[in-house]
């Protein structure tokens, strides 16, 4: 495998990982918080998530090793921005009195959610590394640049 695609096949973690542990968040214990954790990631950052994929897809499709290692910092923050703006839009959309109010409110939830967005966006960027590290020591990925 090259590390283009070991970089592609890696933006299906934030889904599957939450999707893996569904089994174990009505357990007791310490597995189920964390389980129930990354299903909430999911569900607040999974159209977040896909948006930012969608925006970021032009370069994803054709990005070399070293665009899709600077797009791996980039990615938290701008999936923040895009988290701000469909909180923004919800509010605006589903707001029976006052829509601004509505919108600024929406927009501020999605900046506090901004918080975690950051903290699980580089938490999956350093387990994609980490296991891309391994998977070139291990020989199972072989560098562009070769």
């Amino acid at each position: 495998m090259r590390t283009i695609s070991f970089y592609r096949w890696s933006l299906l973690m934030p889904i599957a990982i939450p999707v893996f542990l569904l089994p174990f968040s009505n357990s007791d214990g310490l597995l189920a918080g964390i389980a129930q954790l990354f299903q909430y990631s999911l569900i607040y950052g999974g159209v977040p998530y896909v948006l930012t994929i969608l925006l970021l897809l032009q370069l994803l499709i054709r990005g070399n090793e070293r665009q899709y290692l600077v797009l791996t910092l980039v990615a938290p923050p701008a999936m923040v921005a895009v988290q701000l703006a469909c909180g923004f839009a919800i509010g605006l959309l589903t707001s029976q009195a006052d829509r601004w109010i509505d919108a600024l409110s929406g927009a501020s939830f999605a900046l506090m959610l901004g918080i975690y967005t950051l903290a699980f966006g580089y938490a999956y960027v350093a387990l994609t590394h980490s296991m891309l590290w391994l998977s070139r020591r291990a020989g199972w990925v072989l560098s562009d640049r070769d």
